[in-house]
Order: structure tokens, then C-alpha cells, then sequence
């Protein structure tokens, strides 16, 4: 008899996953009366030199809102970007699946370029997420990429001074500067060597301040053009 148990237990446990794996991959997410038809349209743009990346592959998906292991993302429809970076195509969707579902609108991730100032890692993919239905939203989308090439950072303790706090940012992208050191007390001061990611052509700044005496903090910025295959290194003495 408890053997009989446990090969129930084992064919529940067995079965159940597939069962449910199998019911999801039928749920194509078909319009069920509130069909709608969209256009989308948009660029994907090399932002540093302000040109247009042909060829891109996108993917239009639905993609649940709860976290969902064996409910993959629904495709809709896919297209590829033009000559000058651009994509214009239409689709219909059923605007109730909004309610547990997002409209995702990716592609993918070029290990050519970096997305933002604190993408030192990567990921697969490049998502625009639309949370509602709303048809403006979907025009005149960008995605911006930046070529990539690597940055040493160089951080030196010449200085015998007492401090608070010492912090090193830097930017490329004119939005907020991304902190990649920040040591707090001149006891755990010591030198440094980061390698960080940045664009290429474009202006990097680096930013960095010292605070010694509460809230007069000393604020220093800099700035330095890398190369795609240069030796991009520059030092900071603190």
C-alpha cells in the first residue's frame, strides 16, 4: 500500500507541470471581442553619432504581469528595422488582455553597444514595456544604444588628508551620473582600478567628490573622448 502511495505521489508531481505546461502553450491569447487594430512605429538610433541601426530584428509580445515560470511570452508580430533605423508595422491585439498582461516591444541586445551608464552587465534583450492601452505610446518609440568600448579608471591615494566620504560617478548619457566607487572614511582609502564600460565618441564625464566637513562637500569633474580600440585610461589622485 505505501507503494502504491508513493507512485500516485510521484505521478502527481510528474504530470501536474506538464499538464500545466501544456495548457499554457495553447493560450495564444486570440481576441475574444475586443479586438484592436495598432500601428507602431518608432527608431532604433546610434545615439553617439545620431545615425539610424539598420536590420534590427523586433518582436512584438504579450508578456504576464505575475511571475509565471511556464508561461512564456506571447509573440504577436515581428519585423526589422530599415535602411535608416526606422520601423512602422501594424498588428491587432485584444486590448482586455491588458489586464494581466503587459505589451512588450524588444529586441535584441547588441554586445556592440551599452544602453545606459550603470549597464556594466548585459542583458538578452532590449524591452519597451506598455502596461495600458494607449495608442499614442506606441509612436515615434526609441531605442537608444551607445557604442561600447571599455574605460580604466585609475584611483589614486596620494593624499595623507582626513575625509568623510570619497565618491567617483561618471556619465555619458547627460542623465544623472552612475556612482562606481564610493569609500566612506579616509580608514578604508586605498588605490583602486576599475574597468567600467562607456561610449564611444561622445564625451565621458567623470565626476568626484571628497567630503571632509559635513555638507561642503568638494566637487571635481572632468571629461575625456574614449576610442573603440584605444586605451582609454584615466587617473584620479585624491
Amino acid at each position: 500500500m505505501p507503494i502504491k502511495n508513493n507512485i500516485f505521489k510521484f505521478l502527481i508531481l510528474f504530470l501536474t507541470p506538464v499538464i500545466l505546461l501544456n495548457s499554457c502553450k495553447k493560450s495564444n491569447l486570440k481576441c475574444t471581442g475586443n479586438c484592436t487594430s495598432i500601428t507602431i512605429s518608432g527608431n532604433i538610433l546610434n545615439k553617439a553619432t545620431g545615425t539610424g541601426l539598420s536590420n534590427v530584428p523586433l518582436e512584438l509580445k504579450w508578456s504576464r504581469r505575475t511571475p509565471c515560470l511556464i508561461c512564456p511570452p506571447k509573440k504577436i508580430a515581428t519585423t526589422v528595422s530599415g535602411n535608416d533605423g526606422k520601423f512602422t508595422f501594424a498588428a491587432t491585439i485584444d486590448t482586455s488582455n491588458f489586464t494581466d498582461y503587459s505589451l512588450l516591444l524588444s529586441i535584441p541586445a547588441d554586445t556592440n553597444y551599452v544602453l545606459h551608464a550603470d549597464n556594466n552587465g548585459f542583458s538578452n534583450l532590449y524591452e519597451k514595456s506598455f502596461n495600458k492601452f494607449d495608442p499614442a505610446s506606441l509612436q515615434n518609440i526609441s531605442f537608444e544604444q551607445y557604442p561600447k568600448t571599455n574605460l580604466t579608471l585609475k584611483i589614486r591615494r596620494t593624499f595623507t588628508d582626513s575625509f568623510l566620504s570619497f565618491s567617483v560617478a561618471r556619465d555619458f548619457t547627460n542623465e544623472l551620473p552612475y556612482t562606481v566607487l564610493h569609500i566612506s572614511g579616509q580608514q578604508y582609502a586605498t588605490d583602486t582600478i576599475l574597468n567600467l564600460l562607456t561610449s564611444t565618441d561622445i564625451y565621458t564625464k567623470i565626476t568626484w567628490q571628497k567630503v571632509s566637513v559635513p555638507g561642503q562637500p568638494i566637487i571635481q569633474t572632468d571629461s575625456l573622448i574614449c576610442t573603440k580600440n584605444g586605451t582609454n585610461t584615466y587617473t584620479i589622485n585624491y
